[in-house]
């Protein structure tokens, strides 16, 4: 709306959206923080917030559920074993009672801890695609410049929308987002941006 505001003022233009730099030394705080954790710079990591407020959340179950079948799925097909994916949980203050119920029990799964938003977006950028709900974290995604698998259960994503090539957009079709339409998207968005591009 701003941007069309803007166009009409000054003529047309092309935006790529908003682009948030993160720094450098939140970068390195991340990376020590996941090598703590296991993760190498070569593993590929798959973001996903849990969060979202009323009906813009999707059942946690739903998150667990896809961390194990991303976790077991690609584990088994991957022929170099120096190579691995990883889901790692990430949540806010809202969030506090919601994450415990995460198992992360599966090889590669991890929960993490509650950062504060520089840090926050250091760690989502690190991520090579992200899942989540219409939040802050789905936006600050965008803004990082990583792949982001946006799940809209009650707004508009014409809207409120990730754009961009390099996001997808999943809308809600009577009342829910399946975990077969989930998957289903993230496995187009694997073959968009294959797991060799780390």
């Amino acid at each position: 709306m701003h941007l069309d505001l803007l166009r009409h003022l000054v003529g047309d233009f092309q935006s790529d959206g908003l682009k948030i730099e993160v720094d450098p030394r939140k970068k390195a705080v991340v990376e020590g923080y996941l090598k703590g954790k296991g993760v190498g710079a070569d593993d590929y990591l798959v973001g996903m917030y849990i969060g979202g407020i009323g009906r813009k959340r999707w059942q946690l179950e739903n998150f667990q559920r896809l961390a194990d079948w991303i976790t077991d799925s690609f584990r088994m097909n991957l022929q170099d074993e120096s190579f691995g994916v990883k889901v790692i949980f990430i949540w806010g203050p809202e969030e506090r009672k919601a994450i415990q119920k995460i198992g992360a029990t599966g090889e590669g799964q991890i929960v993490s801890d509650l950062f504060d938003l520089p840090v926050l977006s250091a760690l989502i950028e690190r991520c090579n695609l992200f899942i989540a709900p219409d939040t802050g974290a789905m936006h600050l995604s965008v803004a990082v410049g990583t792949p982001t698998l946006a799940l809209f259960l009650d707004s508009d994503p014409v809207k409120f929308g990730p754009k961009g090539k390099m996001h997808q957009t999943i809308q809600v079709c009577d009342g829910v987002i399946s975990f077969e339409t989930v998957k289903n998207a993230f496995q187009e968005m694997i073959k968009l941006y294959s797991l060799v591009q780390t």
